[in-house]
């Protein structure tokens, strides 16, 4: 795994109370029972959040798939951004979760935790 030096690209006026409710609906998302991903975080032992989603491509019958998140949730020390290019979804399965499948095995490589 290769590590970068942290940068800032730029800087953004808001209140704490804002960015409060964006980290709290991005836990959500991984934490809360009707979360679109939390079936993938469900048993995972760090806490994380993200956002999922998927967007229409030109290709017939294929999406773009990703998720983006950062882990743990208390103490972020790592963000991620897993994009399937032109995923073909399968019946009942968002390309949205296998994405955050492959963010959660990231994860997994960084803090060693299932």
């Amino acid at each position: 795994m290769k590590t970068f030096p942290k940068t800032q690209a730029g800087a953004v006026q808001s209140i704490p109370t804002d960015l409060s409710l964006i980290r709290d609906g991005m836990h959500a998302v991984t934490t809360d029972l009707d979360g679109t991903v939390s079936s993938v975080f469900r048993s995972y032992s760090v806490t994380t959040a993200g956002k999922s989603g998927t967007a229409e491509t030109a290709a017939a019958g294929k999406v773009d798939a990703w998720f983006i998140g950062f882990a743990s949730f208390e103490q972020p020390s790592m963000a991620i951004a897993a994009v399937l290019d032109e995923y073909t979804e399968r019946p009942g399965v968002f390309g949205s979760v296998d994405s955050a499948i492959a963010a959660k095995a990231v994860f997994a490589a960084k803090f060693g935790a299932p």
